[in-house]
């Protein structure tokens, strides 16, 4: 990188740096004087970085240390933690000759990335079928997946941009419109070194497929044409294939995609097996107890093409696979909600991608029936969106066991989420008066005002609580702003100007 000072402040394009760029890895910034700049031959300094208000970004050489600025240029080193959030600042440099700065704009982020690994579609689809294809994206300096980055998807000239999710995946998902060899292309650009990398993912559109005439069975649950199958880690699956005689006579079985997974069949991959009274059965195990998506085919020397389908390989226990969260926050091992107070319960799947319904069952409760609850979606209705709504409309303390269920023929993958219910509240104070929940108070607009929280023997005893404000159209601020434990009381003061 580099950059040419003048004579007077510059507003030039910014130069953008990296979290993680350090030590051997850190920014060389290039300073070359234009040839009728009166900074050529003087010495120069970086006299602030403005906007960096924690201070984390080191320079060599360092703030306020001049360096000769010959006609070939000097250089400045910037070393950029690792850890921290993006922001735009100003390099200041000064010359021993003017006081007025050359300004640096900087942009701090992740504007160097890598395309660390890549999921391929279907090879083989028919008009109408839906592809996923996704890239997972990780920093070029820390190797940490990076959540927010654009990814460009283009397919048939049109171009769509999927912003990288919180496991640094960008699914890319396409409907097969027209027969013949196609090509879906992941486009991701680094502002850093205004480089792109590039993926291409090829398939063959068809009209139709002989396979339509074939029942794919997985641990004994029909596989629709195109759709997504589960199997169980570490333990033996069942594949099955019924086929009219007609259409195919031998069938074999091959790993398309493993998706980081070993795994093994019996009969073995790559082996041809004879068509018995119209179906073909194999035992399919992944070896390790490590989740993923594959991607498996059979295929037969009587047709013309392939039969592949998607197969997510998983925990028997769903807690493996899903972080499991109450109100947005992770759900502590002893949760507790209001009656008469809607909460939220979701899942967060851990391998992006995963859209395999789940449903949430009632189990137990004391004090409690499955009818006192108000949920949305209801109880045993599955869904893919993960998310809970609930309400339990009762006014005393209670406890419950909620199961968490995905279900896909004879497999099953579950969690247990036991919830405490109450029906009483912590008292507020404001200012040292008692406030009822939902009341209004009143405050001098200036000042500090202490807020106490006290559990008084309820059960909210040792949990934890926190403050925030919301919907004020003027600035103010609450501290601690963290969440306190109420052992048995937690103070926060707001202070207003």
């Amino acid at each position: 990188m580099s950059t040419k000072p003048q004579s007077a402040a510059d507003t030039s394009s910014p130069v953008y740096i990296c979290h993680g760029a350090e030590a051997q890895q850190c920014h060389v910034l290039s300073i070359t004087p234009e040839p009728d700049s009166l900074w050529m031959t003087n010495q120069i300094a970086c006299h602030q970085i403005v906007g960096d208000t924690s201070s984390s970004i080191s320079i060599e050489p360092a703030l306020g240390e001049f360096q000769d600025l010959p006609v070939t240029g000097a250089a400045f080193k910037l070393h950029c933690p690792a850890i921290g959030e993006d922001r735009d600042m100003e390099m200041w440099l000064r010359s021993g000759y003017t006081a007025k700065p050359h300004i640096i704009n900087l942009k701090l982020g992740h504007f160097r990335c890598v395309i660390a690994s890549s999921r391929a579609p279907i090879r083989a689809p028919i008009i109408g079928q839906e592809l996923l294809a996704s890239v997972t994206i990780q920093s070029f300096y820390t190797q940490a997946l990076v959540k927010g980055i654009d990814v460009e998807w283009v397919v048939d000239g049109v171009s769509t941009t999927v912003t990288t999710n919180d496991s640094g995946v960008s699914d890319f998902r396409h409907i097969v419109t027209k027969e013949g060899k196609q090509t879906i292309t992941a486009h991701l650009h680094n502002f850093y070194n205004d480089e792109t990398e590039t993926v291409e993912f090829p398939f063959t559109g068809f009209a139709h497929s002989p396979w339509e005439e074939a029942t794919l069975k997985v641990n004994g649950q029909v596989v629709e044409f195109g759709k997504t199958a589960v199997m169980i880690r570490a333990q033996v699956n069942e594949v099955v294939v019924e086929i009219p005689a007609d259409i195919a006579r031998t069938l074999t079985l091959a790993v398309v995609e493993p998706g980081g997974l070993t795994l093994t069949a019996s009969p073995a991959f790559g082996t041809a097996v004879q068509v018995v009274d119209g179906k073909v059965s194999w035992r399919v195990t992944s070896v390790e107890n490590v989740s993923g998506s594959i991607s498996l085919e059979v295929s037969s020397p009587e047709v013309e093409l392939p039969l592949e389908w998607r197969c997510w390989v998983l925990s028997s226990n769903l807690e493996d696979e899903m972080e499991l969260r109450l109100n947005k926050l992770p759900m502590p091992s002893d949760a507790m909600v209001l009656s008469m107070q809607p909460f939220e319960i979701s899942l967060i799947p851990i391998n992006s991608g995963m859209d395999m319904p789940v449903s949430v069952r009632f189990c137990s409760g004391e004090g409690i029936q499955k009818d006192d609850f108000d949920v949305s979606p209801g109880f045993d209705v599955e869904s893919a969106i993960y998310e809970w709504v609930l309400v339990a409309g009762i006014g005393r303390d209670a406890a419950c066991k909620l199961e968490f269920r995905l279900e896909f023929g004879s497999v099953s993958v579950s969690l247990i989420v036991e919830l405490k219910i109450s029906h009483v509240l912590p008292n507020f104070y404001f200012v040292e008066k008692q406030v009822s929940l939902g009341s209004a108070v009143g405050a001098y607009r200036s000042g500090r005002h202490k807020i106490r929280i006290l559990a008084d023997g309820t059960s909210y005893q040792g949990k934890a609580v926190k403050v925030d404000l919301e919907g004020a159209t003027w600035s103010g601020q609450i501290v601690p702003n963290n969440w306190q434990l109420l052992v048995p009381d937690a103070e926060f003061f707001l202070t207003l100007p």
